[in-house]
């Protein structure tokens, strides 16, 4: 029989089920309730795959090799008569490039000169020279310039700061007596001299010339921040000019770049890896601020003591010199920007009197 608690348990089970509008299961009577179950954790997921070792051999590989290329030939220069082709080149490994060339009929290629023929050892290289090849974005060794007469008979090289010339008769290099830190060297249009950059101004000396031979002074009175036969660092690094004078065609006269860099603002620059190094002076043109002054002068080769002649334009409207060009059968030519880089302008010169005419101009 049940008891009174048992009746009044049921009945309220039955009220409540009512109002909720579901059944509800009858109580059980003398049987404990039942545990909950607890849902077993999910099974652990299987050991990650081992990975591979770490290789370094790629970015060794890419690191030796500037890249992947060394070995790919550079400064391909074709003979007049289109049958030799001269290039620079170095091994997969070794970033020192010597001197090729290749028969165009025969696709034979042969080693002209070594460096490690000429200088052992590292090099030596002015801050000068060193700038040069990083504007360039040369980042190997060795021969890193060369220039040749129509035939290739006679190639001039530069390394370590010094010259050598190099015949096709005689099968080897002669140095020239320059003295160290010759930037910027041409031959002029017969072979017969070179005209070269140093100490802020330009020389000349003969190829044929003995070791007694003096240097002979185009220029007179460059200094470092008022350079002669240079390209300034805004032609260098924004026009990709880097000649600083150019041999007229019939080998007299050289025209060559004047660059005023007192105006210009002074940055020093220290190296912190090499402390003992004393800090370089460098004139940096900034944007907004002073740039340097520009000018062109012709000097003549025989007759070194007269005074050069300018050649001259509108300097304020058109500061920047972009290019030139002085060929055979035309005249001495310049092509010349604003301050701005919108408006450009190509110049004919009178080789006699210096003055400039607007051949055309352009504006973006």
């Amino acid at each position: 029989m049940l008891s009174k608690r048992s009746i009044s348990l049921l009945l309220s089970g039955l009220i409540t089920g009512a109002c909720a509008g579901e059944p509800s299961p009858p109580p059980a009577v003398g049987k404990p309730s039942a545990p909950a179950k607890i849902a077993a954790p999910p099974p652990a997921p299987p050991p990650a795959a081992e990975l591979p070792p770490i290789s370094t051999e790629f970015p060794l590989q890419y690191a030796k090799t500037h890249g992947f290329s060394l070995g790919q030939p550079r400064r391909m220069t074709p003979t007049a008569d289109g049958r030799l082709v001269l290039f620079l080149r170095s091994t997969a490994r070794d970033p020192r490039s010597s001197l090729w060339e290749v028969d165009v009929a025969t696709g034979a290629t042969r080693e002209l000169l070594r460096p490690d023929s000429l200088v052992q050892g590292s090099e030596t290289l002015t801050a000068e020279e060193k700038a040069r090849r990083e504007r360039q974005r040369i980042r190997t060794g060795g021969f890193t310039f060369f220039e040749a007469n129509r035939d290739a008979s006679v190639i001039l090289v530069s390394l370590s700061g010094k010259l050598y010339v190099w015949k096709r008769a005689a099968g080897k290099a002669r140095e020239l007596p320059t003295g160290p830190g010759v930037i910027d060297p041409h031959l002029s249009p017969d072979a017969t001299k070179v005209a070269y950059v140093r100490d802020s101004d330009v020389y000349l000396l003969s190829v044929d010339g003995d070791a007694s031979e003096k240097p002979l002074a185009v220029t007179r009175g460059g200094t470092e921040m008022n350079p002669h036969g240079t390209a300034e660092f805004m032609a260098q690094e924004e026009f990709y000019r880097f000649r600083g004078f150019w041999w007229s065609p019939d080998g007299g006269e050289i025209l060559y770049q004047e660059t005023d860099l007192s105006k210009v603002e002074k940055w020093t620059l220290a190296d912190p890896g090499r402390p003992e190094v004393p800090p370089q002076i460098v004139a940096y043109p900034q944007t907004g601020k002073a740039h340097a002054i520009v000018r062109l002068a012709v000097a003549k080769v025989r007759a070194p003591g007269k005074p050069a002649r300018s050649v001259t334009w509108d300097t304020e409207r058109y500061p920047y010199l972009v290019s030139v060009t002085w060929p055979k059968n035309a005249p001495l030519t310049l092509l010349v920007m604003d301050r701005a880089q919108r408006r450009s302008a190509l110049l004919a010169a009178d080789e006699k009197t210096g003055n400039t005419t607007v051949l055309l101009t352009e504006e973006d």
